[in-house]
């Protein structure tokens, strides 16, 4: 056995795992520490440091079991990136290993990983450390092993059984897998399970102080820090009252309190261990900064910004519940855009200073726009698309995102001016008609009779502003090959939805229709029927973060209007400068001439299909399988299932239109879609994805907390130490002081800082 336990470390090591020596059973079933009544026999690390010793050094290793060769094996989990999930099997207590069987039998079976039987009878389930804060129990009989250790096999137990690996299932043989989706979600730390479980004006504590964290108290205590700085000469007050009291209720104070005590000049582990055990049952609670200042000395805290507005320097360690955005916010992926449209953005945005982002959602959609329904992709034979795209801008005022829409409406206008002469004339001629038809309309000739009365000339449009259904119904009814809609707010189109049905009327569906080039047909009592044959419409504008709400289906069932949208959400905080530059935007001409180009080509009547070549069809296969995988597979993802799969369509409509451009401009003259063009529409298509994640998570988001992220916004951007309602209302985030009172006391519950009640005021950590 002997030999056995000192190979089995050293392979252990060589695996990666952080290996040390535990005491072991003795042949007369007694712990090899020597103490009669062990409460941890064989269970308890033989070194100073306990487990905080654990290395993979092999001379080291060898070293431990040449002094002690008889050992059993301890790992340190969080050292080695591993978690076990520890399910115990004792009589009289709940058996964990069943309870484990039954999560697995209600959620699904876990992933072949090492496991092994613990003497006790229990089992040690292993995978891989995820990225964030555990709970130490998932519920009775199932506890989580990551800030501490466990027993490795071949140890031995108490019980006279030894651990083992199962069959074919240890680290040896199988890799460790990752945590599954649905365990892991039980068993980290959730916003529910940290919230402080007392608090009052002072900031106070509870004894049950394990939602802290102590290495936040040893960043913000300057006596903490002291202690641990000057642990070589510390006194055994500062020791005993600052770290054994002040951390050991702490999430992983035990641990740490180890670390910190490590050059302190009586530090054994043993001892601490008594040190921790005694002020854990004691029922003084963790350290107050009265006892310090008592026992240690005030002038510790004179400098601390939070000295009179808590009580316990364990406050300070507030695990802080992530309310802020979460997302990862990418850039757009400006070199998969056409040359002419790439270097024209540029250019606007070094002179306009509007985001990358806002110029590139609307030129996209214009181009869309101009293209109209004469033009489609062909994937296979029962599916093609046509280039439409709806785009929204999001961003609150002053985020310059009326600027592009403003510079593109100057550019339209200037193309329409084709149709508006065109009408002009036949406005003029239609007058000229009717006053004849009007002078002979009277007469009793049979040739009279037979005139034909001379019909109103319609005015042709291919874009609008107007956002009213029945406005674009009458637009589109007139304009069979499609119509733009662009505007600064896209609000009033939004909010007009379903206003003739009580919420369930035809608005919505047309513009769902639209997207789908649907044919429409409009009845209205005692009119004719209006029938459109195939609807097509671009949208590009902009609506501010607070109508996002407004996007959801207000029968609370999703009838895919959000999933048809193209979102553009950038971080953007105007730094309030005023662009001063004289530099004229050289590349809008040949941007006009593009326009131009694109809608004449587009527009002369003729349908034109473009098919895909087989390299592009291929890649395009390839990110749709992409895209179901994640889909069915990727939890963050659930939300947007039907988004993902409008993602396919736009992939498609995004390639065409970048063809049209790159065709029209030379800059690629093929006559099907290129895998090069491909790659640049699946590059958009994941941008795109990724902005449709902060809407949607925004839409999950509560009004109170999207306040809160503007406040935590401004004291950072203002770099305020200490926050007072005025602030906020200064900043008009809110118009009341107790509005602001109750949001600063919110942030504090959150973990940002400390609310004192008393004074008034709020100190961000």
């Amino acid at each position: 056995m002997t030999i056995d336990n000192l190979e089995m470390a050293l392979n252990y090591a060589k695996l990666g795992f952080k290996i040390f020596p535990v005491y072991n059973i003795t042949t007369n079933g007694e712990c090899s520490c020597g103490k009669p009544e062990c409460k941890d026999a064989g269970k308890h690390p033989r070194t100073p440091r306990g487990h905080l010793d654990a290395t993979n050094d092999q001379k080291v290793i060898k070293k431990w079991w040449e002094e002690h060769p008889d050992s059993n094996i301890g790992v340190n989990c969080k050292q080695s990136g591993i978690i076990a999930i520890d399910t115990d099997n004792h009589e009289g207590k709940a058996n964990g290993v069943t309870a484990f069987e039954v999560l697995q039998d209600e959620n699904e079976k876990i992933p072949d990983t090492p496991t092994s039987i613990t003497g006790g009878g229990g089992k040690h389930i292993l995978f891989k450390a995820p990225n964030c804060e555990l709970r130490g129990q998932l519920q009775e009989g199932i506890d989580i092993k990551y800030n501490g250790y466990i027993i490795l096999p071949p140890s031995n137990h108490e019980s006279g059984e030894e651990y083992e690996w199962y069959h074919d299932q240890s680290p040896f043989d199988i890799p460790i897998a990752e945590c599954p989706p649905w365990l892991l979600d039980m068993i980290k730390v959730k916003n529910h399970d940290t919230q402080i479980s007392a608090k009052n004006e002072l900031g106070n504590f509870s004894h049950d102080n394990s939602q802290y964290i102590t290495e936040k108290i040893a960043d913000k205590c300057n006596f903490i820090q002291h202690c641990i700085k000057d642990s070589y000469t510390l006194s055994e007050d500062h020791w005993y009252y600052g770290l054994i009291g002040a951390l050991c209720r702490t999430s992983n104070g035990a641990e740490m309190i180890h670390k910190y005590s490590e050059n302190y000049p009586s530090y054994s582990y043993e001892e601490t261990e008594k040190k921790i055990q005694h002020y854990l049952e004691s029922a003084n609670g963790s350290t107050k900064c009265k006892t310090i200042h008592d026992k240690c000395g005030k002038h510790y805290c004179i400098d601390c910004k939070f000295n009179g507005f808590i009580e316990s320097p364990v406050v300070l360690g507030t695990n802080v519940i992530d309310i802020t955005n979460s997302w990862e916010n990418i850039d757009f992926p400006l070199d998969s855009l056409p040359k002419i449209i790439r270097d024209y953005i540029e250019e606007a945005h070094r002179i306009t200073k509007a985001p990358v982002d806002f110029w590139a959602g609307t030129i996209l959609s214009v181009v869309s726009g101009l293209m109209g329904n004469p033009c489609s992709i062909r994937i296979n034979s029962v599916w093609a698309e046509s280039p439409s795209l709806y785009c929204v801008l999001v961003g609150d005022s002053g985020t310059k995102k009326s600027v592009p829409i403003k510079i593109m409406l100057k550019l339209l206008y200037r193309l329409d001016l084709k149709y508006a002469e065109e009408y002009k004339e036949q406005k003029r001629q239609y007058n000229k008609d009717i006053t004849e038809y009007n002078q002979v309309s009277d007469c009793d000739d049979k040739e009279c009779d037979e005139l034909d009365k001379p019909d109103l000339p319609k005015r042709k449009l291919f874009f609008t502003q107007d956002t009213t259904i029945e406005s674009l119904i009458e637009i589109q009814k007139n304009n069979p090959t499609g119509v733009l809609i662009i505007s600064d707010e896209l609000t009033q189109l939004i909010r007009s939805f379903n206003q003739y049905k009580g919420g369930r009327g035809s608005d919505r569906s047309y513009i769902l229709q639209a997207w789908n080039g649907a044919p429409y047909i409009q009845t209205r009592k005692n009119d004719e029927p209006t029938v459109i044959p195939h609807l097509f419409h671009s949208i590009a504008g902009g609506i501010q973060p607070a109508v996002i709400d407004e996007l959801k289906d207000r029968s609370k069932v999703s009838d895919g209007f959000t999933e048809r949208l193209l979102f553009v959400y950038p971080d953007y905080v105007s730094d309030g400068r005023i662009t001063r530059t004289s530099e004229e935007m050289v590349y809008e001409e040949k941007l006009y001439d593009l326009f131009e180009k694109i809608f004449n080509e587009c527009r002369s009547g003729d349908q034109s299909e473009i098919s895909m070549s087989e390299d592009a069809l291929n890649l395009f296969e390839e990110y749709s399988i992409k895209l179901t995988e994640i889909i069915n597979h990727d939890p963050q993802y659930t939300l947007m299932r039907s988004y993902m799969e409008k993602q396919k369509s736009y992939t498609a409509r995004l390639a065409l239109i970048i063809h049209y451009i790159k065709a029209i401009s030379n800059e690629e003259i093929s006559h099907d879609i290129t895998r090069s063009t491909m790659l640049q529409a699946i590059n958009m298509s994941k941008y795109f994805v990724k902005q449709a994640q902060k809407v949607y998570y925004t839409m999950q988001q509560s009004h109170e907390v999207r306040i809160l992220n503007k406040i935590l916004d401004h004291i950072t951007r203002k770099d305020i130490s200490v926050v007072t309602p005025r602030n906020i209302q200064t900043a008009r985030i809110v118009e009341k002081a107790d509005e602001a009172k109750a949001l600063m006391a919110r942030l504090a519950e959150y973990g940002y800082g400390i609310w004192n009640e008393r004074k008034g005021r709020f100190i961000p950590f």
